[in-house]
């Protein structure tokens, strides 16, 4: 009887133990939802239900800061977890990021969900000397030079191959919907591969020589509305192995255990051979451009231009950069596949959901595509007649109305939604104390109206920013209107509105200007050689899916070739 009592004293215990830890333990000083702090679940229940009429959990957070009047309050969004804290305010947002990273740097669940693919890649690493280093080992990749001269040439290409793609695919539609948003990943990947390791994997023209053989047997749909009947062909290993990882990094980031759910991931065979694939196909170039190297002299290494970020990486391995205490660390070869592999993870998926975003906003403002088509041909007078301008022209030229639909693109189609950070010691956020730990979540949308916040409890650094945006805030912020960004003498201002799409600081977006120039490239082209005509209602909705990035429901398109 008394080892019942024991074992019953025993489980008592360990119930308050449970039941204490797994309630929700607001931060003191921080508004809160009282009812939230009460439930085991937290907020995850009122989420949940505002999910399932906005389809964006950002609304709901937004919905939660005005109902507390405050742009500073903290969510409880996991059982057994310390509260997130939420800053509502772009100014103080962007303080945060650019000028306060000794209070602030990248979340530990951020380098969690990456650790695993990429464990030696910068992502995963603070803000330290390493990182720093790391960093300027590959910052000419980003540059304005190798961008022009290396890598427009290969997205134009690649515009070009879509271009024939969809004329493919829009003639065997014979003027019905059809999908568009995996057209997008390939064009994208396709692009980043070459860029990155200097060779071709011709998808896209492989898409569509194996559609032209297959497509003809297909019966469509009676409906001019419904979605053509296209065959879905398989794209390269590679490729699909990419999906696959950017796709469990989706499962991670939404686990309770990262690290467990990742571990439990490494068993599975397709996992595993897809991480064979991935490892010997960087790994093999890798070894095929050290051994082309090897054959030249400092002097000829010095020469030759880089036709690729391998290129880049491994002639500076070669030669070694600067003297004393300026001389990078050369990577280990590890260091530099795992940066080779998150280019490729992060620098392909992001454009194309941005891309399928971008036409779904032009089908439903036929009026703005119009003034966009007519800009263009303003610039480039043959497009009238056909002939597509190079990329060259291009790139010689400022279009600042197609400047000004991508600010719009990328702002609306807010892709990043979660911007997150951790505090690295006490301090304090808009006159609010936020301790040392604690993981602080902000939305990249630019939007909402402001909270208004007294001056004095901002940063210094905020309150010098004050004037450094013509505003932050106007009416009708969540319509699509390229307008706003176009100043009194028909120039894009840039400054007209606070950016938090790319991030902010040091830790800004990486591939920020290779987007943005893929974009501009791409849309261009198809902007002169299709139009989007209207796709109905139920295959255009403007509703989002969050998986690692925040998606198209739907995906359609309707082209008219011009």
């Amino acid at each position: 009887m008394a080892s019942l009592y024991i074992i019953a004293s025993v489980l008592g215990l360990i119930s308050l133990f449970v039941l204490k830890h797994a309630y929700p333990r607001p931060y003191p000083g921080i508004p809160y939802n009282r009812a939230s702090a009460r439930r085991l679940f937290g907020d995850i229940p009122d989420l949940l239900k505002a999910v399932k009429t906005t389809n964006d959990p950002a609304k709901f957070v937004f919905q939660q800061c005005r109902k507390l009047k405050s742009p500073v309050i903290q969510l409880f969004l996991k059982p057994f977890s310390k509260p997130v804290i939420f800053v509502d305010d772009v100014r103080e947002v962007k303080d945060m990021l650019g000028m306060r990273t000794s209070e602030f740097d990248r979340a530990p669940s951020t380098a969690a969900a990456f650790e695993p693919l990429s464990p030696h890649s910068r992502i995963v690493k603070p803000t330290n000397a390493e990182w720093r280093s790391q960093r300027r080992y590959w910052e000419g990749v980003m540059g304005r030079a190798f961008l022009s001269k290396v890598v427009a040439p290969k997205m134009y290409d690649c515009a070009l191959e879509l271009i024939e793609l969809f004329k493919t695919k829009a003639a065997i539609a014979d003027g019905r919907p059809f999908a568009c948003q995996d057209d997008f990943d390939i064009a994208a990947f396709d692009v980043i591969w070459d860029s990155n390791m200097g060779s071709k994997l011709k998808a896209l023209e492989a898409q569509r020589a194996a559609i032209l053989e297959t497509a003809r047997s297909l019966a469509q749909p009676t409906s001019k509305d419904s979605p053509a009947a296209l065959p879905i062909i398989p794209t390269p290993e590679i490729h699909r192995a990419t999906a696959y990882f950017i796709h469990s990094i989706e499962k991670t980031l939404k686990s309770y255990s990262p690290p467990l759910h990742h571990w439990l991931l490494r068993w599975l065979p397709q996992y595993k051979r897809y991480w064979r694939l991935k490892n010997d196909m960087i790994n093999s170039r890798i070894e095929e451009v050290r051994a082309q190297f090897a054959q030249l002299s400092d002097d000829e290494m010095r020469q030759r231009a880089d036709t690729c970020v391998l290129d880049m990486g491994l002639r500076r391995e070669r030669l070694g950069l600067g003297d004393g205490p300026d001389k990078m660390a050369i990577p280990s070869t590890q260091e530099l596949h795992d940066e080779l592999f998150l280019f490729l993870i992060a620098g392909h998926e992001t454009t194309a959901v941005t891309l399928a975003w971008s036409v779904k906003f032009l089908t439903r403002h036929p009026e703005k595509q119009g003034k966009l088509r007519q800009e263009l041909i303003n610039a480039f007078p043959g497009a009238a007649d056909g002939v597509l301008p190079s990329i060259d022209d291009l790139l010689s030229k400022p279009i600042p109305y197609m400047d000004a639909c991508i600010e719009e693109f990328v702002r609306l189609g807010n892709i990043h939604p979660r911007l997150v950070r951790i505090a690295t010691v006490d301090t304090q956020v808009l006159g609010y104390p936020i301790p040392k730990g604690a993981q602080i979540l902000s939305s990249s949308y630019v939007g909402e109206k402001p909270i208004d916040v007294p001056e004095e409890l901002r940063s210094p650094m905020s309150q010098q920013s004050k004037d450094n945006f013509r505003s932050h805030w106007e009416e009708g912020m969540d319509d699509f209107l390229p307008e706003r960004w176009i100043d009194e003498d028909g120039k894009y201002d840039p400054k007209r509105f606070p950016r938090l799409a790319f991030s902010a600081g040091p830790r800004v977006c990486y591939g920020q200007r290779l987007a943005l120039q893929e974009l501009f490239i791409t849309l261009s082209l198809l902007v002169l050689t299709f139009k989007f005509e209207t796709v109905p209602d139920e295959l255009n909705t403007m509703g989002g899916l969050q998986r690692v990035l925040r998606v198209p429901q739907k995906s359609y398109i309707r082209l008219s070739v011009l």
